[in-house]
C-alpha cells in the first residue's frame, strides 16, 4: 500500500503541473518538428521532379502518368512539405480539399505528374481561395495512400494540420 506521504507527493503532481513540467526540457515538451520533404523524396527513386511538355489539349492532357510507387517509410511521418494547390472541394469560397502539387498548373492543360508526386490534402482550417495562386507549406501526417479524384490520382494523401504561404526557410 502507498504511504501517506507518497499519496499527497502523487496528489500535488497530478494538481500542480508546473511541477511535472518545472524541470523538463523544452525539447521533451515540444511538439515534435515535421520533417521537410522535397519532392524527390517521395519517389522511390529519389529523382527531382520534371517539368512536363506543355500540352493544352489532345491525348494526355490532364491525364496521371508515370510510375505511382510510394516510398513506404514516409507512411504516417509528420511532414512539412511546399507546392501548389489545385482545389477539388470549397467551404464557401475557401479550399477545404485540394491536391498538393510539385509546380504551378499541374494536372491543369497539361499531363499530369505521376501519382507519387501529388498529395491528395484535406483540411479543417479552409484555405483562403484568394491566395490559391501562391505556393504554400502544408504540415500533417502523411500517407502512402492512392487517391483517384477528378482531376488526376495521387500517391499519397494528408490531413492537412497547417497551411501557410511559403516562404523560404
Amino acid at each position: 500500500m502507498t504511504s501517506g506521504k507518497t499519496r499527497r507527493q502523487v496528489i500535488q503532481l497530478i494538481a500542480g503541473g508546473l511541477v511535472l513540467t518545472a524541470g523538463t526540457p523544452d525539447s521533451v515538451l515540444a511538439e515534435p518538428s515535421p520533417r521537410v520533404l522535397a519532392w524527390a523524396d517521395l519517389s522511390p527513386t529519389g529523382e527531382a521532379v520534371l517539368l512536363p511538355p506543355v500540352v493544352h489539349s489532345g491525348p494526355g492532357a490532364g491525364q496521371p502518368q508515370g510510375d505511382f510507387r510510394s516510398v513506404p517509410e514516409l507512411d504516417a511521418q509528420l511532414v512539412r512539405i511546399p507546392g501548389f494547390i489545385i482545389p477539388l472541394e470549397f467551404d464557401d469560397l475557401d479550399v477545404v480539399e485540394f491536391i498538393l502539387a510539385p509546380y504551378k498548373g499541374a494536372c491543369i492543360h497539361v499531363p499530369a505528374p505521376p501519382p507519387n508526386q501529388l498529395v491528395h490534402v484535406r483540411t479543417d482550417d479552409p484555405f483562403p481561395s484568394a491566395k490559391l495562386i501562391r505556393p504554400v507549406w502544408v504540415t500533417g501526417i502523411l500517407q502512402t495512400l492512392k487517391t483517384e479524384t477528378g482531376v488526376a490520382a495521387t500517391g499519397y494523401s494528408m490531413r492537412a494540420s497547417q497551411i501557410e504561404l511559403y516562404k523560404r526557410s
